[in-house]
């Protein structure tokens, strides 16, 4: 979400698993797929489109009033009295009040749970005017005060590290999630021919249909975006590592072994 904007969809506030079933070991932070909070469908008026990244990540505090939309039906606050409020929370943020605390005190969205954390969110995901104030920010800088339906908001910008990944994934008789009669000495020796024929150029789509286990061999071992921090650390720490294109060494995680290829 982004600066005060009408949002009408759910906002990241859950936990995402990479796929249906999950390939690697995911850590318990949040990610922006669904949420309570409503996302902004209308797509946002892009000017030197060229310029503006495809997505961010920020954080917003929200102070509603009697009458927006998704409000509390107790909320009793007046349009005044919550720009008031928010003018408020604005000035401490300046002085250095801590974001996520304030957010986490003060905001009325259910994303304050995780100190305002929207999660990366393309442009076209939210109110135009809510896109227009959150791209608009450098890291770390605030908005202005931004209203919408749902209430007066301050956004911040947040670093967004995520990369974009596929694997190759051997398993073993025995590791979580397993289905394969195969030793561990046979899983690793499967392992280095996939990464073998990778590094020798064959189509990663070849490779992870015929060598891969798991659902996403059949899709080409893509896994899809991921923040860092949200895997495993030998998973993430690799991952993190490789240039756009790059094939990992043989990664092992509590699911088997990985080749990891960056596409993005």
């Amino acid at each position: 979400m982004h600066a005060v904007f009408i949002l009408t969809g759910l906002l990241g506030c859950g936990d995402t698993e990479p796929t249906e079933a999950p390939e690697v070991p995911t850590l318990s932070t949040p990610a922006a797929a669904a949420s309570p909070e409503p996302d902004i469908p209308e797509p946002a008026v892009a000017t030197a489109a060229a310029a503006i990244p495809e997505r961010i990540r920020a954080s917003h505090i929200v102070v509603s009033w009697q009458g927006c939309l998704g409000a509390d039906s107790t909320l009793r606050r007046t349009r005044a009295e919550a720009l008031s409020r928010v003018e408020g929370l604005r000035t401490s943020l300046q002085a250095g009040e801590d974001f996520a605390a304030v957010a986490m005190a003060a905001s009325d969205g259910p994303s304050k749970v995780l100190g305002g954390d929207l999660g990366p969110f393309m442009a076209d995901a939210m109110h135009p005017d809510f896109s227009a104030a959150a791209f608009a920010l450098e890291i770390g800088q605030l908005s202005d005060i931004v209203e919408t339906p749902f209430g007066f908001h301050i956004i911040q910008r947040t670093i967004l590290e995520e990369v974009h990944v596929a694997h190759i994934l051997v398993q073993w008789t025995g590791i979580h999630r397993s289905e394969v009669e195969r030793t561990q000495e046979e899983a690793r020796g499967r392992a280095e021919d996939a990464r073998s024929q990778l590094l020798a150029g064959a189509p990663l789509a070849e490779v992870a249909a015929s060598l891969s286990d798991g659902p996403t061999g059949l899709r080409g071992g893509d896994l899809g975006w991921f923040q860092r921090g949200q895997m495993v650390p030998a998973f993430d720490d690799a991952a993190f590592q490789l240039d756009p294109g790059g094939i990992s060494e043989i990664v092992e995680s509590p699911l088997g072994y990985h080749i990891i290829v960056r596409l993005e």
